[in-house]
């Protein structure tokens, strides 16, 4: 096949002469031929609109035969397949042409096979009959027939293939398939174009899966004239460059490449179709710099631009950028964005949103997990991409290891519940519960065998640990989750989580807020944040922690920091209210605290000095006896600080009760 600009040059002369002696038919087989042939070679894509145009404007409509010429059914599925809307005629052509490359089937040459292959699975793709992709690939690679062909054209098909798996996220065997397809392009011929593609897109791969250092070594090996020196190329090669910065955390940097490959692209006169992918690398570089509203503009852009499956992967990012952006200031709208965005994501097998901001990716994953949206989805693309899970992620998150420990003790790997057994050690159990407790899920291995074995000698303490951490691997049947390394004993931290320790990262947040200052236009938004994180914090306060557990010296310590941490959380909270001055939010706030934790001084005070500022002197009073009644209950009496601040309230004069205003 050709494989330059030269295939159009050759097609419009076959044009003329066929037009010229008035067979109009075969012009016409000539008009799709060029449109297949600009399906294999990316690079004559931006001559090809305007080509065929000229040739439809003196072609009937109605060749006045049915579409059984190999040329001509090939023609409509590559249009379809360039963005033009699918229609029955292409259906029954996909059709008859499938049923043509059975094995048994002797029509079709191998070339002719591999051709028809290559261009009924970009319009599978087009038409989102993702179901095809394999069957055609087994249909296609039937050893005898496969082997005949030339060796650049099955290169070429094992090259659309592994695309093909790609953008249905597949990436594991999209990777595999391009090494081998990169491999038998270097067997046709070193320096060809189709290696160069292929190299480009085992970067991009690799970048995808978190190997930047891989796909960068891959990048700078490449010979810019590898090729002939074809500018797409080069414009991918640089795209691909700016790719790598952004994941190396150089947004500048990634910006100042994309401007370069832009540049090029102008140059060569470059179709929109062919910039589509820069335009959205472009809009997370712009993410990246907190310019969110440039890459909205992007995004509304490639909307009003594309068609097909690229328009509708505009569509979704609008949405999800939207939903990610809105979060916070509304809510609502965020859910409807989210709801809508991975919808259509769903619908065209989009699973790479934010391909270069994996950690954005990530924290929207976790939105949509914890509104219940697209769940299933949301769940193949973390899996798929090995998404790292966000600081917040809670137990909708699909960690390989979750622990509940609040109101109960529960476990789930991979997102399924663990059946409890009554034979399980309690020794294991009891490491596991502490190492969930601890901060960043590691703990001293002297202070675990202080903790679990006070009263061994530290050769049986150690005996004890090393015992109760084979059997803890077993328990949770991975053993890479448990690490024992440099005196510490530890869980894996980004693969194992509790909900004790995603209630502490969410009150670290909000003391961050209550810290941070605001100007005047930020208050809204302010609030909105703080009194989400607090009901995601109330959400997880089940309740006691571990409870029906005998009191240990460890646990008790433990529990009594679960309640300081309530405490921490509404003083957090309160400060941040009453710096907005949101006065009812801020009391309302404080007493759900108090109903969690009602022994906590600290949070009656700030709540009767609240209700004072507001002159509800009756209120502020209520605390205190509730308070009081509390502590009754217990045998104990209020200190002298509370005490000296209700006799200051109760020396203070009644306000004067307003009347009703007078009706003369």
């Amino acid at each position: 096949m050709v494989e330059d600009a030269d295939a159009l040059t050759w097609l419009d002369r076959a044009w003329h002469g066929f037009r010229a002696g008035g067979c109009d038919e075969q012009a016409a087989v000539v008009a799709n031929a060029a449109l297949v042939l600009c399906l294999l070679d990316s690079g004559a894509m931006s001559q090809l609109d305007e080509w065929h145009l000229r040739v439809e404007a003196g072609t009937p409509a109605d060749v006045g035969e049915p579409l059984s010429d190999l040329w001509l059914r090939l023609g409509l599925l590559a249009r379809v397949s360039f963005d033009k809307a699918d229609s029955a005629g292409a259906a029954q052509a996909a059709a008859s042409l499938l049923n043509e490359l059975q094995p048994l089937k002797a029509a079709l040459s191998p070339h002719e096979r591999l051709l028809v292959a290559m261009v009924l699975i970009e319009y599978d793709f087009a038409v989102t009959r993702f179901d095809q992709i394999d069957y055609l690939a087994n249909l296609v690679e039937h050893p005898a027939l496969f082997d005949a062909a030339a060796p650049a054209l099955r290169a070429r098909w094992v090259c659309t293939h592994g695309f093909a798996l790609y953008h249905v996220g597949n990436h594991e065997r999209a990777e595999r398939v391009w090494r081998r397809a990169l491999s038998m392009a270097h067997d046709a011929g070193p320096g060809n174009l189709l290696g160069l593609k292929l190299t480009i897109a085992l970067a991009r791969l690799l970048l995808d899966r978190g190997r930047v250092e891989e796909a960068d070594r891959i990048i700078q090996a490449v010979d810019p004239r590898w090729g002939g020196g074809r500018t797409l190329q080069l414009v991918e090669l640089q795209q691909t460059r700016a790719r790598v910065q952004l994941l190396r955390g150089q947004p500048a940097g990634a910006l100042a490449t994309l401007d370069e490959a832009d540049r090029l692209a102008a140059v060569a006169g470059l179709s929109q179709s062919e910039n589509g992918g820069r335009l959205t690398d472009r809009a997370q570089v712009y993410i990246a710099l907190d310019r969110g509203d440039d890459a909205q503009a992007v995004f509304a852009r490639m909307v009003a631009e594309q068609s097909g499956r690229s328009g509708q992967v505009s569509i979704s990012l609008q949405h999800l950028l939207r939903a990610w952006t809105n979060r916070v200031a509304d809510p609502a709208g965020s859910r409807q964005d989210l709801a809508k965005g991975l919808a259509v994501a769903q619908a065209v097998r989009y699973t790479m949103f934010f391909r270069l901001l994996p950690g954005m990716a990530a924290s929207v994953c976790a939105l949509a997990l914890r509104s219940d949206i697209a769940p299933q989805f949301v769940d193949e693309v973390i899996r798929s991409r090995q998404l790292p899970a966000p600081v917040d992620a809670d137990g909708h998150w699909p960690w390989p290891l979750w622990l509940v420990l609040l109101g109960g003790f529960d476990m789930r790997r991979d997102g399924k519940l663990e059946p409890s057994s009554p034979k399980t050690q309690q020794k294991p159990l009891e490491l596991l519960r502490l190492l969930a407790c601890a901060r960043n899920l590691s703990v001293g291995a002297q202070a675990v065998t202080a903790a679990l074995w006070p009263d061994a000698d530290d050769a049986a303490a150690r005996k004890s640990l090393e015992m109760a951490v084979l059997r803890l691997r077993r328990l949770l049947g991975d053993a890479t989750l448990l690490r024992v390394s440099d005196g510490r004993v530890a869980l894996d931290a980004e693969r194992a989580s509790s909900d004790v320790q995603q209630r502490r990262r969410l009150i670290e947040r909000i003391e961050s807020l209550a810290m941070r200052s605001s100007g005047p236009d930020a208050g809204h938004t302010l609030q909105a944040e703080c009194l989400a994180l607090l009901e995601r914090v109330i959400a997880l306060s089940r309740g006691d922690l571990l409870p029906g557990l005998p009191p240990t010296p460890w646990l008790e310590a433990e529990r009594k920091r679960c309640r300081d941490d309530t405490v921490r959380a509404a003083m957090a909270a309160a400060t941040v209210m009453e710096r907005l001055q949101v006065g009812p939010a801020e009391r309302e706030l404080l007493e759900t605290a108090l109903r969690i934790e009602p022994l906590a001084e600290s949070l009656v005070r700030r709540l009767m000095h609240a209700h004072e500022r507001a002159g509800q002197r009756g209120d502020a009073l209520r605390v205190f006896e509730g308070y009081r009644q509390h502590l009754k209950g217990r045998g104990a009496k209020p200190g002298e600080q509370i005490e000296a601040q209700w006799r200051a309230l109760l020396a203070q004069p009644l306000q004067p009760v307003k009347g009703p205003a007078s009706s003369t």
